[in-house]
């Protein structure tokens, strides 16, 4: 994969995970904070598996590799939870 294309699909789904607490915001009048989060990665889940499922891709097998993946999906995570304030 090609750098721009890895930077383009972090920023879509850093877009992606951002904009499901303007989602969430919408179902509180209808459901718990906790049931909206467990149906959020729920459909998270089975979408990731999907993905996974259909590209049939290798998983990383050495520590770097483990690493890498844990710094991105850390750094995601924070930048997402950073941008709510």
């Amino acid at each position: 994969m090609k750098n721009y294309q890895f930077i383009a699909l972090l920023v879509v789904t850093t877009f992606l995970m951002g904009s499901s607490f303007a989602i969430v915001k919408l179902g509180l009048p209808y459901a718990s904070p906790l049931l909206l989060a467990a149906l959020r990665f729920i459909l998270a889940g089975i979408i990731m598996a999907i993905v996974v499922i259909t590209l049939k891709r290798p998983h990383p097998i050495t520590r770097r590799e483990w690493f890498k993946l844990c710094m991105i999906g850390s750094f995601q995570t924070a930048g997402v939870m950073g941008c709510i304030f």
